[in-house]
């Protein structure tokens, strides 16, 4: 049995609290894994452990990292597992993996995320993109899909769809092969008959779609609401329009 790691100022755990930030987790290309629901998927996934920091009590860790001898288990008390995560209150274990390799457009229904900036949204739109067996791909102006935040939403769908960054000011040659569907508030169809692959366009919290992203579409979709309400919220949007198109 290891030690325990009791100072968050030991250097393993600075460097795993280190990827909380977007710039280490670009410069080392991994990402910070939390809880043993995203342990489990990204393993199942196929992804191998770079680290991994666990409480003394977290014996279900230990096990399923008896196939990954290389691996060491760093034991650290509850008060240095919070410092190392970025939730407020995590759950053993916290894992560092390599950020997966960006898929590819590929001819498949694909929900597209136009300047979504907040990590819930997005996360939330990952979980049901997985869930309904479509892709994701986003725009660069968009959160960081890998953050800490975003993935806790996702809650381990990440490891379970296709993430693509993609340029959509490339215009439709970045969608080539799919039907594009554009989301509006107002003055789009409310059933739409479209060839398959669907790109499903979604925009920013604050603002839709611009009127360029609008136009590359050729349909729009409006869902019907009722009363005074004047739009709904991006990740119960894409969540119905997914399943309106799927």
């Amino acid at each position: 049995m290891p030690d325990v790691i009791t100072s968050s100022k030991n250097e393993t755990v600075k460097s795993v609290a280190r990827l909380k930030r977007t710039k280490e987790r670009t410069r080392t290309a991994s990402i910070l894994v939390e809880g043993p629901n995203g342990f489990r998927e990204a393993l199942d996934a196929g992804l191998d452990p770079l680290v991994v920091l666990a409480t003394e009590d977290d014996d279900s860790t230990r096990a399923r990292l008896e196939d990954y001898p290389m691996v060491e288990v760093h034991l650290v008390t509850q008060g240095v597992l919070d410092s190392a995560a970025d939730a407020a209150h995590p759950r053993s274990p916290v894992m560092v993996v390599r950020r997966p390799d960006s898929g590819k457009i590929r001819l498949h229904n694909t929900v597209l995320l136009v300047g979504v900036r907040d990590p819930g949204n997005a996360g939330t739109i990952i979980r049901t993109a997985a869930a309904f067996g479509w892709d994701v791909a986003y725009t660069p102006d968009c959160v960081d899909m890998w953050s800490p935040k975003t993935l806790r939403s996702g809650a381990g769908a990440h490891f379970r769809t296709s993430l693509i960054p993609i340029d959509v000011d490339k215009g439709v040659d970045a969608l080539i092969g799919h039907t594009v569907v554009a989301t509006v508030v107002a003055g789009g169809d409310r059933d739409i008959y479209a060839a398959r692959p669907i790109a499903l366009l979604v925009g920013s919290e604050a603002h839709g779609l611009d009127h360029e992203h609008v136009a590359m579409a050729a349909h729009r979709l409006t869902i019907e609401m009722e009363g005074s309400t004047e739009s709904l919220n991006v990740s119960i949007a894409a969540a119905i329009a997914m399943h309106m198109l799927r």
